[in-house]
């Protein structure tokens, strides 16, 4: 059955240009709208989608296709990466880029939905964006998805212009718009110009859309996201070996096999932070896990980092929660996932799960509660083929992960390696 879109997703997009920025906040359907749009307006075309590299590996694209009602066999589309788009070679070593450009160089005209934009876009003189704006000049539909367009206000925008022609290129952008001060010895943007024109323009190619907004939306949706396991995970249920210890016991192994699943999962918690600006509650397990998140955290610097845990206790005041803004909050279930309020969250992003249903229940409860006047987002990371499969199905039918079943889902994975 093919997805219907929500009144206020359809009013979104009713009278929305084929080119154009949806500004559209996480779990506001995006991805959803801009295959309406496309199917509305441009469905003879042939579909160039480019995406984080994770979405092109773990298949949301394409059950996003299908799931509003496009046929993948009949359908002429393309999933690419960024970097691939950017610097890929096609089967004749021309870029890959160059196939989606007819003025350059004999390619052919593709419709371009372009997912999480503002990476690699906000910047006109990034090779990506320089690639993009000859392939979206060819093109009479191109839709960028951000819900992080002018993470740094205007100046962010200079990208967009150029790409949407409203600017020569980046030197014309900031010199008639960028007020820049080089009176500390380096160049600093202390202000605008001409921002009432850049407002209107702004206005023109970009609209905001935030899951508040979208009456219909249930005050708490819980999505997973499936990531893809590592070798090293099969690896070590094979030999029951970690680099040269013994796993010679059922919750030994099962230990060094979910932390074994670290370093995959940390792409998908980049494309969540990057792809919003709310404040994000992570869970986790381990302190490997917790180790590998803080200096994955390093790099957002525009990010507030609050920590509750038996490490550290960084919460906000609660008189302070609302202003706070872009923060990630990371919260162990021991220590988080009771007697605490985190309404000041509205996003919940598990790292991994817990193996106690009650832990789970009662962290699911920490902003999703009385006080919480925001529709609230879950999303689980759950990476197919492992036994967090197992783990996510136990929780979704209210059970624990128990003794018992650790020797029956090892035993089963073995004999299907």
């Amino acid at each position: 059955m093919t997805r219907k879109l929500y009144p206020e997703q359809e009013a979104y997009i009713a009278d929305m240009p084929q080119k154009f920025i949806m500004a559209a906040g996480l779990g506001s359907g995006k991805g959803s709208m801009s295959i309406a749009h496309y199917k509305r307006h441009v469905s003879h075309l042939p579909l160039l989608i480019i995406a984080p590299a994770s979405k092109t590996r773990d298949g949301s694209w394409e059950d996003e296709l299908q799931a509003m009602g496009l046929d993948l066999s009949k359908l002429e589309y393309r999933i690419v990466s960024r970097e691939r788009f950017t610097v890929g070679k096609t089967a004749l070593k021309k870029p890959l880029w160059q196939e989606f450009a007819p003025s350059y160089n004999g390619g052919k005209v593709y419709a371009v939905i372009v997912d999480e934009l503002h990476i690699g876009g906000r910047k006109a003189t990034s090779a990506f964006s320089k690639k993009l704006q000859i392939v979206t000049r060819d093109t009479p539909f191109f839709i960028g998805l951000t819900a992080t367009p002018l993470p740094n206000s205007w100046q962010d925008a200079e990208g967009y212009a150029v790409l949407f022609g409203h600017s020569r290129n980046a030197t014309a952008f900031r010199n008639y718009y960028l007020n820049v001060s080089r009176f500390k010895g380096f160049p600093e943007v202390v202000g605008y110009y001409h921002e009432d024109e850049l407002k209107r323009w702004w206005n023109s190619i970009s609209k905001r859309l935030d899951r508040s907004q979208i009456a219909q939306l249930p005050d708490r949706i819980i999505q997973g996201i499936d990531v893809p396991s590592p070798n090293e995970y099969h690896t070590m249920l094979r030999t029951r070996m970690d680099g040269d210890e013994m796993l010679d016991s059922p919750p030994k192994l099962l230990h060094a096999l979910r932390q074994s699943l670290i370093s995959n999962k940390l792409e998908q918690v980049e494309n969540t932070l990057n792809g919003t600006d709310e404040n994000v509650l992570i869970w986790y397990t381990y302190n490997s896990e917790r180790d590998a998140l803080l200096e994955l955290l390093t790099k957002y610097k525009e990010k507030t980092i609050y920590e509750v845990s038996g490490h550290a206790h960084t919460q906000p005041g609660k008189a302070d929660w609302a202003k706070v803004t872009n923060s990630v909050t990371l919260c162990q279930y021991q220590s988080a996932s009771a007697g605490i309020e985190l309404t000041y969250a509205t996003v919940s992003l598990y790292f991994s799960p817990t193996y106690s249903y009650a832990d789970y229940s009662q962290s699911l409860g920490r902003n999703y509660r009385i006080g919480q006047t925001q529709k609230t987002l879950v999303l689980c990371l759950r990476t197919k083929g492992t036994v967090e499969e197992d783990i996510w199905r136990c929780l979704g039918n209210k059970g624990d992960f128990n003794e018992s079943q650790w020797h029956k889902t090892i035993d089963k994975q073995v004999t299907t390696e």
